[in-house]
């Protein structure tokens, strides 16, 4: 996002030798939430009162998303490589937001038909939703959408636990964290199956952000970057000089890792 002579927020789009261009949109503000390989961009116009879900194509033009019967506002969070599903929130007619999905012609479906509130984290290739609904009570339980529409809660994370999916992979091995006992969260892998395993950690208070095509995932770990190969073997990503902290967010097929480190103010990282 940019923001344009008046102050407003805008969603834009840079090309690769950096030149910048302004998102057309339908509101008072705008924001680009995600970008396929297709160049689809995904992302939400507000108009004052409420936001629309856009898709922006490859050559600029703009649809907006459908929200559900009766609702208000609708954001578009995750965008699969291939441009044709997208996934992000609606608004009900009770104003009561609901996790969705947009299929490449544009309709909805509702991922949280009962209510529960929620967030996307991911979508993998084949449209595969990850994210995290709050029970009544509180907890927070980590999920998987299948493109069939199988729900999947995945394990470890039933009350009084709390969890949350932060990543997928393409084979929809999701990662994110786990606190079983609220003593302190365990960066966790979850197979297909929705089965859980605790990387391996010397501390709690770990966190698994993502899970590149190989399996090897970007975290933190006792307050720095982490690292993990598919055979669980950790490797510390330091903070930048002068810095107290990092986590490491983003990793792409050949593990280039991206993320944040932090002190008096932030800066982005790459570690190599």
């Amino acid at each position: 996002m940019a923001e344009d002579v008046q102050g407003a927020q805008r969603a834009v789009r840079w090309a690769a030798d950096g030149t910048v261009t302004r998102l057309a949109d339908t509101g008072a503000s705008s924001s680009a939430s995600a970008i396929s390989d297709t160049g689809r961009i995904a992302g939400a116009s507000y108009d004052g009162v409420a936001s629309h879900a856009l898709l922006w194509e490859r050559d600029g033009r703009v649809r907006e998303l459908p929200g559900l019967p009766g609702g208000g506002s609708a954001f578009a969070d995750k965008i699969t490589p291939d441009g044709r599903t997208i996934a992000g929130a609606a608004a009900d007619a009770a104003g009561h937001t609901h996790l969705v999905r947009w299929d490449e012609r544009g309709r909805i479906t509702d991922l949280t038909p009962d209510g529960e509130y929620g967030t996307v984290a991911g979508i993998s290739r084949d449209g595969t939703v990850i994210g995290s609904t709050t029970l009544p009570g509180g907890n927070s339980v980590a999920r998987r959408w299948d493109p069939s529409g199988r729900v999947v809660t995945l394990g470890g994370t039933e009350a009084p636990s709390f969890g949350q999916a932060m990543g997928i992979s393409d084979n929809a091995t999701v990662v994110g964290l786990v606190d079983p006992d609220f003593g302190g969260s365990y960066a966790t892998r979850w197979d297909r199956s929705g089965r859980p395993t605790y990387l391996p950690s010397d501390t709690r208070n770990a966190t698994a952000h993502a899970i590149n095509r190989s399996g090897t995932i970007a975290g933190q770990a006792k307050g720095v970057g982490a690292k993990w190969a598919p055979d669980g073997t950790r490797t510390r990503l330091d903070p930048l000089p002068g810095r107290t902290s990092a986590s490491a967010l983003l990793i792409n097929t050949r593990g280039l890792t991206a993320g944040m480190s932090y002190g008096d103010i932030w800066r982005g990282v790459i570690w190599r």
